[in-house]
């Protein structure tokens, strides 16, 4: 993701579509309906277990096969999924405004539902499937002066209290969202001062029944970007420092605590959690004068770790694992107008590269399922942009 606080907030709000890693501010002259691009594939998950590999035949993923479907455009910031339930987020430019994008598929076809606003419509950012009547979603802040959260409850997106910031007036951007039971949600973000646009802070809310609260973060907590879990007593969020360095918060049930990481310049951009001895954080290291590279940190239950990995250049902006042995990263690789996707692949060994012919794009988040389905959301390179959809499912 970029690295500056000041380009963080309000991302959704970009054109043309922005991706995690777009710089830049609104144009709203240049207006599209564009369509969504669903790419299939064949995934098998690999068993073993600590090297690295180049991307290679045996890494590919069985050779995409684009599918076009009439859709109206977005950038696709974010897809959560179950093994026949999933749901993919983002933002659409409709005239001279965002509105939500929401995609869900239920086992057969991709579809578009509305999500529901009152006032000004700011698109979504995140989302998190726990059910077939019970899901998640997350975004900018809205007309009632908070960030924006939305639930699903089996037949409509309803929206729910707003998480208003902790330090008076400001504009919340929620980030990221994880949750467990309907009554037992956390969200992640940014919110920035109204009365002084520079005072950026990152803030953490936990929805227990119908209200939120939100506990102190640790000192040096500058942004937070996503955050997942195993239960109420064991979540994680990450982010970057006020040094710029990547960021690891954990939930002990209590309080929120730093944990010792790897020192990399930096942010961490996703998170998964297999287990508590068993957790992946993806971002990016700024500290090459070349330009930035993808970044993998591992938790074994005692440390984190960096990962090898098959790429030297690209930002990663999503991680998710359905075992300790298959695990997807994705994100952009060479951001720019030559963009591509970038797909790294840990098959309890090593980590792959996956190659994607004729595609230019970038991808936002993953979702990886038990039964063996993988997700991917993003949108393509070329003007105007279009979503898209990384479908393992589809023939």
């Amino acid at each position: 993701m970029i690295g500056h606080v000041g380009s963080w907030l309000g991302r959704q709000q970009q054109w043309p579509f922005p991706t995690r890693v777009a710089r830049g501010s609104v144009s709203a002259k240049s207006v599209a309906l564009v369509c969504s691009v669903v790419l299939c594939a064949t995934v098998s998950a690999c068993g073993g277990v600590t090297s690295v590999s180049q991307s290679s035949a045996a890494g590919k993923l069985g050779g995409w096969k684009p599918r076009v479907i009439p859709v109206p455009g977005a950038n696709l910031l974010s897809v959560s999924a179950l093994p026949t339930d999933a749901w993919v987020v983002g933002s659409v430019l409709d005239g001279s405004s965002f509105t939500a994008a929401t995609e869900h598929w239920s086992g057969g076809a991709w579809s578009a539902v509305n999500a529901p606003f009152d006032g000004t419509d700011p698109g979504l950012s995140a989302v998190t499937d726990v059910a077939t009547n019970d899901a998640w979603a997350v975004g900018n802040g809205d007309a009632r002066g908070g960030g924006t959260v939305v639930h699903w409850d089996g037949s409509q997106w309803r929206l729910v209290a707003p998480v208003v910031s902790s330090t008076g007036p400001a504009v919340v951007t929620l980030e990221g969202v994880a949750a467990w039971v309907h009554s037992d949600v956390w969200t992640v973000g940014n919110q920035q001062q109204l009365n002084d646009l520079t005072k950026i802070s990152a803030i953490a809310a936990h929805l227990t029944g119908s209200s939120w609260q939100s506990p102190g973060l640790p000192p040096g907590t500058a942004l937070l970007a996503a955050i997942a879990g195993a239960s109420s007593t064991d979540v994680w969020a990450v982010g970057e420092d006020v040094s710029g360095e990547a960021l690891v918060l954990h939930w002990n049930g209590q309080t929120w605590a730093r944990s010792a990481t790897p020192i990399v310049r930096g942010r961490l951009s996703a998170v998964t959690e297999i287990s508590p001895t068993d957790v992946w954080a993806a971002g990016h290291s700024t500290a090459s004068s070349s330009g930035d590279s993808p970044l993998v940190e591992h938790w074994d239950g005692a440390t984190w770790s960096a990962s090898e990995l098959p790429s030297r250049s690209g930002v990663l902006a999503g991680i998710s694992a359905s075992s300790s042995h298959d695990v997807w990263a994705v994100g952009t690789a060479d951001p720019g107008p030559a963009e591509r996707p970038l797909i790294f692949h840990w098959n309890g060994t090593s980590w792959i590269s996956q190659a994607i012919a004729n595609v230019a794009g970038a991808l936002n988040g993953v979702a990886a399922t038990l039964n063996g389905f993988v997700f991917a959301a993003g949108s393509t390179a070329a003007q105007p942009r279009s979503g898209v959809i990384l479908d393992s499912t589809a023939t």
